[in-house]
């Protein structure tokens, strides 16, 4: 090459903006795969510690349960909530107990980088631990509050009818060996309305007119004007309105010791009609509430004054978002925001009443669902996302666990 060439050659910047382009965007391509190993790594943390949530609470409950059980509970809650991460493995669970009896279940796990290793570092150690307190709840007020909308048509009915049935059986266990009832449930099936039965039509908290020939009450009822539909007061002034030629759900089952009539309640559940949330949730608060409408509830200033305490319960699954809202009396808008704000109101209504709630989401796909299914909830593990059979089903007994023997130590 001739000393002419060789100068243009040297004084050649063609491409050079290119390569200083792309020598520049490798650490900026590094740093957002970086990112996205930690984000994964914050994903598997939180799925890791819920599922060391719910597999400590059968921990707790049972002294029989060995590790190989343990590790079978956190990755059989993994795998039914779709919270399975690629690259995930549960290395190791380990159980103890401190000088308080209580149960700590401690998961140790990794996570295998993908962006990562290139600086030579393969996996992520992912770590949870909770520690589950015995208590004794020795009496327990629940309300289940059951979605029957027509979307639960087919197998989610059966599954729901299954996982309820369950939850009676294991909580009435606690009245087997007791000269007491500790435990009492009630059932309070939902749509668009609630049932609650012919027979209350003459009940000093209700108004209905008189049947006619074009007229006729089912037991139906709608919403007083607000904000009385969000409280549990003021029936002698508001009464409840019954519907005329309105049919909807089941008939509700207020709170009984009896195994029967709520394996019997829970038989009777159909599928039909829209969602109104708000309307099941008002009456479940209704159930345990000790005043009218229903007044099997222990009262609330004695909860805590007698020698076997109460705790009161509200237990709501749904498997969809609010499709109606209240156009007074009836519920015949389809206000979603309108119904979402009710929901949350009764909701914090019913937490301020002493009542714990839990939620159940099953297959629910709405992000505006959840996230208020979650607000609704006493406390985040007190709120379930299922998405098929085998994690409704694990929801209701996680539920179960919690009220008739243990409580997460916050």
């Amino acid at each position: 090459m001739t000393e002419r060439k060789i100068s243009k050659f040297l004084r050649d910047t063609c491409g050079a903006t290119a390569l200083i382009f792309c020598l520049s965007a490798i650490p900026t391509v590094g740093a957002m795969g970086i990112a996205l190993d930690y984000m994964r790594a914050g994903m598997a943390h939180s799925r890791l510690q819920a599922a060391v949530d719910s597999a400590a609470l059968a921990a707790g409950a049972s002294d029989n349960v060995n590790t190989s059980e343990l590790i079978g509970l956190v990755k059989d809650y993994i795998r039914v909530n779709g919270a399975g991460l690629s690259g995930f493995t549960v290395e190791s669970i380990k159980r103890s107990t401190n000088d308080n009896g209580d149960v700590i279940v401690t998961a140790n796990g990794v996570m295998n980088t993908l962006v990562m290793r290139i600086l030579g570092i393969d996996e992520v150690d992912i770590n949870a631990q909770t520690r589950v307190a015995r208590t004794i709840i020795n009496r327990a007020e629940i309300a289940m509050v059951l979605d029957t909308t027509g979307s639960m048509e087919g197998s989610k009915l059966s599954t729901l009818k299954d996982a309820a049935k369950t939850l009676i059986d294991d909580s009435l266990k606690a009245n087997e060996d007791s000269a007491l009832p500790l435990v009492k449930i009630g059932i309070v099936p939902f749509a668009q309305y609630v049932n609650v039965g012919v027979s209350r039509r003459n009940a000093s908290w209700i108004s209905v007119p008189a049947d006619s020939g074009t007229q006729t009450f089912y037991g139906c009822v709608g919403s007083r004007n607000y904000p009385n539909n969000v409280q549990d007061q003021n029936y002698d002034t508001n009464p409840v309105p019954g519907l005329m030629n309105i049919t909807c759900p089941s008939e509700i089952t207020d709170l009984t010791i009896d195994k029967g009539t709520l394996d019997s309640a829970v038989d009777a559940l159909y599928a039909s009609g829209y969602t109104y949330i708000a309307a099941g949730l008002t009456w479940g608060w209704r159930m345990v509430s000790p005043d009218a409408p229903l007044t099997k509830g222990i009262a609330y200033e004695n909860m805590d004054k007698q020698k076997l305490k109460t705790k009161k319960f509200v237990i709501l699954m749904t498997d969809g978002e609010n499709t109606r809202a209240p156009s007074y009396p009836k519920h015949d808008s389809t206000s979603n925001s309108l119904a979402n704000n009710l929901t949350l109101e009764v909701c914090t209504n019913i937490k301020a009443s002493n009542i714990q709630i839990f939620t159940v989401a099953f297959q629910v796909t709405d992000g505006t669902t959840l996230n208020m299914l979650q607000t609704c909830a006493s406390s985040k593990n007190y709120a379930f996302n299922a998405q098929d059979s085998g994690a409704l089903v694990m929801a209701f007994q996680s539920i179960s666990n919690q009220i008739s023997r243990l409580r997460l130590a916050e």
